[in-house]
């Protein structure tokens, strides 16, 4: 067979393309499909959040969240009612981040009825310190670190490290490992510079 005009074949190839194209089920591909996420709605769900250096982290964990609701009283700690969704997945890897849709009650409490973990017992988190150094409540998550005493954040950590021994330090930047260690050899757990969290026991 001969074609006498240059387009022909292509005309021809292009028929069969789009005939085979026509034999395939089509596929549709969403354009967010790559931010797809989960979302749970909790109506009148109680929480505790608190605030420091400017944000306000709900507890447990420690994520900051947007709380348009007026000003809270820095090194003060709230138990909160409220209708909040949870994120989960997407892009942005959320693990059930809240969102607060709408605030039914708050009110002030002390951190000491709160559930805490002890720090003996537990690395991560909003931890109770009670005889193992001085302060009251250590907080170390994500890249969060400092210690509540007598009702106010004192000390915040801008680094961490992980020593030989087990134990975890969090220390201010400017520090130097030699002030550090020797610190933690005349039993120095927690002051401005550093604290050490203490090894946690494998179970």
């Amino acid at each position: 067979m001969s074609f006498r005009y240059p387009y022909a074949k292509i005309i021809i190839a292009l028929m069969i393309i789009f005939g085979l194209c026509a034999c395939h089920k089509e596929v549709k591909i969403e354009e967010d499909a790559t931010d797809q996420m989960d979302s749970d709605k909790f109506e009148g769900d109680i929480r505790h959040i608190f605030p420091m250096d400017g944000k306000v982290y709900m507890i447990d964990p420690a994520y900051a969240i947007d709380f348009p609701y007026g000003e809270l009283k820095e090194g003060c700690f709230y138990e909160i009612k409220a209708d909040i969704t949870y994120l989960n997945g997407g892009v942005a890897g959320y693990v059930d981040y809240p969102e607060i849709d709408r605030l039914i009650d708050c009110k002030e409490i002390s951190p000491f009825d709160l559930k805490l973990a002890d720090i003996t017992e537990k690395r991560y988190g909003l931890l109770f310190i009670g005889d193992y150094a001085e302060g009251d409540i250590f907080l170390n998550e994500y890249n969060k670190a400092a210690l509540w005493m007598d009702g106010q954040w004192i000390w915040q950590y801008d680094k961490k490290m992980e020593r030989e021994d087990g134990t975890f330090v969090c220390y201010v930047k400017d520090v130097d490992m030699d002030t550090i260690e020797k610190g933690i050899s005349e039993g120095v757990l927690a002051c401005k510079e550093y604290f050490v969290l203490p090894a946690i026991k494998a179970e």
